[in-house]
């Protein structure tokens, strides 16, 4: 998002996505953001779903939307992918693998960092729910930042329609 565009919530409960596809792309949108190279910008309101229509001049935010979900959950994600990008050496580095770029499902797959260091993201554009497994280099459990669950190695994933995963390699 910037000011030179619409929010995305906003656009996508236009296009006529149900609330929950709603914030699982707006989730998407913020791990996509949090993950790839270069200065991450994050629209103000962005982090818990602001979706007032782009105007000139002043815009209040509606702080009262943190006080509701899906809201809330989507402000926690985005503090959790800040906390990814600050404390992991991956996502603020320059390298990033393209693993999978399928346009006829839109599954696309990335990993950012080497070895035991790196991070993978998975994100589904389309709109039918996709499996993919991702060849994970350690034989370990693997922390998904997104939906706060844990696999084990091989992962397959099961991604909804706009639906993203962020693995991070389980600490002991």
């Amino acid at each position: 998002e910037s000011h030179d565009e619409e929010r995305v919530v906003r656009d996508l409960r236009l296009a006529g996505f149900s609330e929950e596809e709603v914030f699982r792309r707006a989730a998407a949108a913020l791990a996509i953001t949090l993950t790839t190279p270069g200065v991450p910008m994050i629209y103000a309101g962005q982090e818990f779903g602001e979706a007032t229509d782009k105007t000139v001049g002043w815009n209040h935010l509606n702080w009262s939307l943190l006080n509701q979900e899906p809201n809330r959950r989507l402000h926690a994600l985005t503090r959790d992918l800040v906390k990814l990008r600050v404390a992991h050496p991956s996502p603020r580095g320059d390298e990033l693998e393209i693993l999978t770029l399928d346009e006829s499902t839109g599954l696309a797959t990335y990993r950012r960092g080497a070895d035991d260091e790196a991070i993978y993201v998975a994100i589904n554009f389309g709109r039918e729910t996709l499996e993919t497994e991702l060849l994970l280099p350690a034989e370990t459990t693997w922390h998904d930042v997104v939906s706060s669950t844990t696999l084990a190695t091989p992962a397959t994933l099961s991604l909804l329609p706009g639906q993203s995963a962020v693995l991070v390699k389980d600490t002991p």
